[in-house]
């Protein structure tokens, strides 16, 4: 046969074996949709008048957009990132994308453990178990996913025609119906995450809309929140549907990412994306000098610098570099040593460290911002030890927390301050935002305990939320 046409038959063959692969395809979905707030007493009338707003939903083989007026919602499942879009100020901010599951799973076992609270309070005898209290229909509509979806059997699916009715007791849940409009085979995958997602209803529920071969033409749900004493009623329908190309959504290039609400501190961010070098010769020679000139201080706090910046596992320098600045501040600087190296047990202690490091400012005026960083670091671990901080204490850990933010613009690269930011938030749970602070700490240390344990986390929520990934 001749090569000619041995070529144009392969040619030929490939366009009708890889159909999907010879040309990008996307999705258009968009909706009109309403939220009506209402109070969960009987006869209560609603709160204010509905919310409407329109939705543009785009479906890419392995990633989404979602858009309401300037802000967009990307949900990237190859780089598993989840990235806010500010059309209005041209900035966007990325999350690691499994911070969208976890802080789903942490605020229902927050409100799962509150209902548990509240019954023991005002039950005398515990005659409902603890498993009982832990399944709820409500919370799950707002919050389950399939590693909780045991509530499951307590509704009943109702269909009458094209609808489909969603029970639990006496309360409606949801009303669905699907429309003519086909999910293409490329696109089922990013649809199913779509309505994970952006909708929050039962596992079940979602189960159910994510299998259907056709987009959903409306949705009719209720989220009852009896700890705020709310009725939420959304209804979402399908205002039209478009094919298109493309496949990934994309961030125009003049958009400028952003870390943290303050120029500053994402400045410091940006810069602590830049390796950092370090010259043992250099500093060597500097601090050698300061030795010599007995500025014992200066070589000591130059060291600090040092190891606060860098991680053992992450630089090349060896320790042994620092090794004799640090000796010059143990040996002929201790109170500052001991100030600096130890952690105050108690309020009269801590009192004692800060007049030292005050002092030490006087003394080493270049570096009053890293003795702001230590005051800042006692003051909050002094005020956190109290199970139940009172007012004062609240505020105290709350300005300690920003000194230590201060100080990333004095030096960006020193990796714990990131991470001790991702633990605070964390604590406050906040964990998109601490996953943000958690990232960026296990990019300039990757080798770090904190970034380990970070990796750690994110491939549990990827195992035990496989309906996000």
């Amino acid at each position: 046969m001749p090569s000619s046409l041995t070529k144009a038959l392969f040619t030929l063959l490939l366009c009708l074996l890889l159909p999907a692969h010879a040309q990008a395809e996307s999705m258009t979905l968009t909706f009109d949709k309403s939220l009506q707030l209402t109070q969960l007493t009987a006869g209560a009338t609603p709160t204010s008048s509905a919310q409407k707003a329109e939705q543009i939903v785009t479906l890419y083989p392995a990633a989404y957009s979602s858009k309401n007026g300037p802000i967009e919602n990307i949900y990237d499942f190859e780089k598993k990132t989840f990235t806010v879009v500010n059309h209005t100020n041209k900035t966007y901010t990325v999350y690691p994308l499994q911070s969208v599951a976890l802080s789903r799973a942490r605020e229902r076992q927050n409100r799962i453990n509150t209902k548990i609270a509240m019954y023991q309070q005002h039950a005398e005898n515990m005659q409902i178990s603890l498993e009982v209290l832990s399944e709820d229909v409500d919370i799950d509509m707002m919050l389950g996913g399939k590693k909780s979806e045991k509530t499951s059997v307590k509704i009943k699916e109702q269909k009458e025609e094209s609808k489909t009715t969603y029970i639990h007791g006496k309360n409606v849940l949801a009303i669905t119906e699907p429309s003519a409009e086909a999910v293409p085979d490329t696109l089922r995958k990013s649809y199913a995450h779509f309505i994970v997602y952006d909708l929050p209803v039962h596992p079940m529920i979602k189960n159910a809309l994510g299998n259907d071969a056709h987009v959903f033409k409306s949705i009719h749900f209720v989220n009852r929140d009896m700890f705020r004493n709310l009725s939420a009623t959304y209804v979402w329908a399908l205002k039209n549907a478009a094919r298109g190309g493309g496949d990934a959504p994309a961030i125009p290039a003049e958009y400028e990412r952003a870390y943290h609400q303050s120029a500053v501190i994402n400045k410091a961010f940006k810069e602590a994306l830049t390796p950092r070098t370090f010259d043992g010769e250099a500093f060597q020679v500097r601090t050698d000098k300061l030795i010599d000139q007995t500025h014992y201080l200066q070589a000591f706090l130059a060291a600090q610098v040092e190891s606060l910046s860098t991680h053992q596992k992450d630089t090349a320098a060896p320790p042994a570099v620092l090794s004799k600045s640090l000796k010059a501040g143990q040996t002929f600087e201790r109170a500052v040593y001991l100030s600096i190296t130890q952690t105050p047990r108690n309020s009269a202690e801590l009192k004692q460290y800060r007049d030292i490091l005050e002092n030490t400012k006087k003394r080493a005026p270049e570096y009053a911002w890293l003795m702001d960083y230590y005051i800042a670091l006692h003051s909050r671990a002094v005020a956190s030890k109290k199970a139940t901080p009172n007012k004062f204490e609240l505020q105290q850990i709350a300005r300690a927390n920003q000194t230590l933010l201060d100080t990333l613009q004095h030096s960006p690269h020193m990796f714990a301050i990131y991470q001790q930011a991702g633990d605070t938030h964390y604590a406050a749970n906040e964990t998109s935002t601490a996953m943000i602070y958690w990232a960026h700490a296990a990019e300039i240390s990757p080798q770090s305990a904190g970034a380990l344990a970070f990796a750690k986390m994110k491939s549990g929520a990827e195992r035990d939320f496989p309906e996000y990934f």
